[in-house]
């Protein structure tokens, strides 16, 4: 269990959660481009690749959250976005880091992530409306 308590601190239960939101909006987000076509939005940008080595997983979860927060639900209940529901989605093929996700826990989030090791990063979405540009800026407002 030492290995544990130091890959998820002891304490609040959404520390670690709350950290990971805190550092993705340490990010600058640069040369952001949007595009919406029929039922599909996405946005394209860059982040220093230096920066990212150490917050892409960061970057991930946040997108995850505001997409999971966002997505229709067929739940009664309140639920969260955890640490898990990112990693059970992730996977590492060719020098990039994808975030899959069609539906969390009865929540519709249909989001694609993408990020490589030079700093591109596209987010897409599918039958979500303009989602995807609200986060976008959601994390450069948090940024400033």
């Amino acid at each position: 269990m030492r290995y544990a308590s130091t890959v998820m601190p002891q304490g609040e239960p959404r520390d670690f959660e709350d950290r990971l939101i805190a550092l993705a909006t340490t990010l600058e987000l640069a040369d952001v481009r949007t595009s919406i076509e029929d039922s599909r939005a996405s946005a394209t940008f860059r982040i220093d690749p230096d920066a990212l080595s150490s917050a892409a997983w960061a970057l991930i979860f946040a997108l995850g959250n505001l997409s999971f927060a966002t997505a229709v639900t067929s739940s009664m209940h309140e639920d969260t976005w955890s640490v898990g529901d990112m990693l059970e989605n992730l996977l590492f093929e060719n020098g990039r880091l994808f975030f899959l996700a069609a539906s969390i826990r009865g929540r519709a989030m249909n989001t694609r992530i993408e990020v490589d090791q030079d700093g591109d990063v596209s987010v897409e979405t599918t039958d979500r409306g303009t989602a995807v540009l609200d986060w976008i800026l959601a994390l450069q407002v948090r940024h400033n």
